[in-house]
């Protein structure tokens, strides 16, 4: 039987700014693209067409399985088709570290309440962040996650705990409050 409304999981993108050691898409010699992974992304054409009734999923669930969605050149178009022509969720998993503050400004603005973008944050000081989220500017992200609560959006951390950082959880926790 075929659920009414599911969800769509998608990989919008197989680029990313970051070369996290663990990640599917880094070669682990030399933290680099891995060789086999192709540089793809959607546009906001192939999307519509893909989804020409975005009400028919309950939740966009942007991942960041082989890339970076927000690295996507469309993402902005994609969000604002999905909120200007339905009521679903749509949720966006990033490391954050890319763009600036205006675009993630307007990305907040054009989701609106439908939209919750999951920051990753990995240590409560870029020596710590950095240690797995390589490449990646600790004070961007959290710049970043600002200008998301500053709109109607909503912001999330989420942090993969390893050796160096368990003992510093609540003061990620902490760091990434917004009031």
């Amino acid at each position: 039987m075929w659920l009414k409304n599911p969800n769509a999981w998608l990989d919008i993108s197989t680029y990313c700014n970051a070369a996290c050691p663990q990640c599917h898409r880094t070669d682990p010699n030399g933290l680099g693209k891995a060789n086999w992974l192709p540089l793809l992304q959607w546009d906001l054409e192939t999307f519509k067409k893909v989804f020409p009734d975005p009400s028919r999923h309950k939740s966009y669930i942007f991942c960041g399985t082989w890339g970076d969605p927000v690295m996507n050149k469309d993402i902005l178009g994609m969000v604002k088709y999905i909120a200007d022509n339905s009521m679903s969720n749509i949720v966006i998993d990033t490391n954050g570290a890319m763009r600036d503050e205006e675009f993630w400004w307007r990305l907040g603005v054009c989701g609106g309440e439908q939209l919750t973008v999951v920051f990753a944050v990995d240590g409560s000081t870029q020596e710590m962040h950095a240690k797995y989220r390589r490449g990646t500017d600790l004070n961007k992200v959290l710049n970043h996650i600002r200008e998301i609560a500053s709109t109607p959006a909503i912001a999330h951390a989420f942090t993969i705990v390893f050796k160096h950082n368990e003992k510093h959880i609540a003061e990620i926790t902490d760091l990434v409050k917004v009031n």
